[in-house]
């Protein structure tokens, strides 16, 4: 039987949003290429901070054309997990989001289930979560928003290679393995994939049957861990000049 094909050029682009701190920034290009692979009407992601994920989503959309409603909900406030942060965050969002994706992109700033009213069940065709990461708060997470997904349904799971403090994601993903098709990195905290709709589009369906083959599903992961590789030296560049820049406004200079 012929191996699937399968075209991973949309993975690579010219240039990608990465902020600090980066530990989604290593899956940046497996966002530009499921997203051009599902051609999702909605996505939505749960948990987005400072928008490593959710920035090159909508960055996706824009380079591909597509007809796409994105949003992004999170309180902005932080957890014990992530760390607790000011409302400077949110206005560095917001202002990016503002500038860059005023036709598409919509910012919620509430709790995950608050917001759960704002979208008709079978409405959402790409659901990232990455909320707070015990086993409890994930699963709500999942079962909660679960009616929301339409029949190409597709939930990334990020953190799933995190065993420590409390984070359960690890295990929960080993639940869903049971219950739906998955393929996961193991790069970059881990990201789990989840097919959970009964009409994923070929191309996902593609990548997914690699595993049946180790030897091309590790042509498909490397690629994929490499180019995500720039995109973390470049959150942790950026995390070394924000630090020395924090250093040196502890001093006065005179002139």
């Amino acid at each position: 039987m012929a191996a699937p094909l399968l075209n991973l050029m949309p993975a690579l682009q010219d240039s990608y949003y990465v902020t600090y701190p980066g530990p989604w920034a290593g899956h940046i290009p497996f966002a530009y290429w499921v997203v051009n692979a599902l051609k999702p009407s909605t996505i939505v992601e749960l948990g987005t901070f400072r928008g490593n994920s959710y920035f090159n989503f909508c960055h996706a959309v824009q380079n591909f054309g597509l007809n796409t409603k994105t949003y992004a909900v999170d309180t902005w406030e932080g957890d014990e997990h992530g760390g607790f942060y000011g409302g400077h965050i949110f206005r560095e969002v917001d202002a990016y989001n503002s500038n860059h994706f005023p036709d598409f992109s919509t910012l919620i700033r509430s709790t995950f289930d608050e917001a759960l009213d704002g979208f008709a069940d079978g409405s959402i065709d790409l659901l990232h979560i990455d909320g707070f990461h015990t086993y409890e708060a994930v699963k709500n997470d999942f079962e909660k928003w679960r009616p929301k997904l339409s029949d190409r349904g597709v939930v990334i799971l990020h953190d799933t290679s995190v065993i420590k403090n409390n984070f359960g994601v690890w295990r929960f993903f080993e639940d869903l393995k049971h219950q739906y098709p998955c393929f996961w990195f193991t790069h970059s905290n881990g990201l789990g994939v989840v097919l959970v709709g009964k009409n994923i589009p070929e191309e996902v369906l593609a990548l997914n049957a690699l595993q049946a083959d180790n030897s091309l599903w590790m042509q498909a992961f490397s690629a994929f861990s490499r180019l995500g590789r720039l995109c973390e030296n470049e959150a942790d560049a950026q995390g070394r000049i924000d630090a020395d820049f924090s250093h040196l406004r502890q001093f006065r200079v005179i002139l």
